[in-house]
């Protein structure tokens, strides 16, 4: 994949990661080229295609930049293209749970006090923002990438990161308690990579992201169940 292609994909799963809120401005061109990887000539073609797509638009002047659409207009770009391929989400929410989950041992047998800084800063954030659906999204992605990050390994980083985006999963309608990130859970998946406890660690990051895949999965029940799935259109919450 050329670079060009390459920066478009992967500011495309920064919307779909829920890790930019409706009404934001993207950071600076230079900054941005910087975390990307890519020449500022490069990040300015991928924003047009951006633009183009209705994701962000672009002002000119001091104050302008790469704007993102208020929530409704938002919404509706990340539904479309949650709706382009549903068996895909489905095959991607599968990798990603085994992905995820892998990630976990590995991050308690590596931790170090930086990346346990990192872990307990998104727990922290997790707590904090329950009641803005927006943060809140943000810092359910955050923990799950951060467990990724801790385990030292870039390919099942980029692995979690990837696959986590195809599943639009945190647009995906949380119907109560059950489909929530448990405070206990997390707290536990948190004591056992501190205490290097790698069973422990896969135990409930299993837990968490069994829990978060449910509020993509349908509820469906006998032997047709598997059909339904690859064919239902799940619904992004619009909370």
């Amino acid at each position: 994949m050329a670079t060009y292609d390459v920066a478009i994909e992967r500011l495309r799963q920064r919307f779909h990661l829920g890790l930019v809120a409706p009404g934001s401005k993207l950071p600076p061109e230079r900054r941005l080229a910087e975390e990307l990887n890519v020449a500022r000539a490069t990040l300015r073609e991928a924003l047009r295609v951006l633009a183009a797509e209705g994701y962000v638009e672009i002002r000119r002047g001091v104050a302008g930049g790469a704007i993102v659409p208020e929530h409704a207009a938002f919404l509706e770009i990340i539904q479309k293209r949650a709706r382009g391929d549903v068996a895909a989400r489905f095959r991607a929410l599968e990798f990603w749970e085994v992905v995820q989950t892998a990630a976990a041992p590995l991050a308690a047998e590596r931790r170090n006090p930086a990346s346990l800084k990192v872990l307990r800063t998104a727990a922290e954030r997790l707590t904090r923002t329950r009641e803005d659906v927006w943060q809140r999204r943000a810092a359910e992605t955050e923990l799950c990438l951060t467990v990724a990050a801790a385990s030292g390994n870039p390919w099942l980083t980029n692995a979690v990161y990837d696959s986590l985006a195809a599943t639009f999963l945190p647009f995906a309608e949380s119907t109560g308690p059950k489909t929530e990130f448990a405070a206990d859970s997390v707290k536990s998946l948190l004591d056992a990579v501190e205490a290097s406890d790698q069973a422990e660690a896969t135990q409930q990051m299993a837990v968490i992201a069994r829990v978060y895949a449910s509020r993509l999965r349908p509820k469906r029940h006998g032997p047709s169940a598997g059909a339904d799935e690859r064919s239902a259109s799940p619904r992004p919450s619009a909370r």
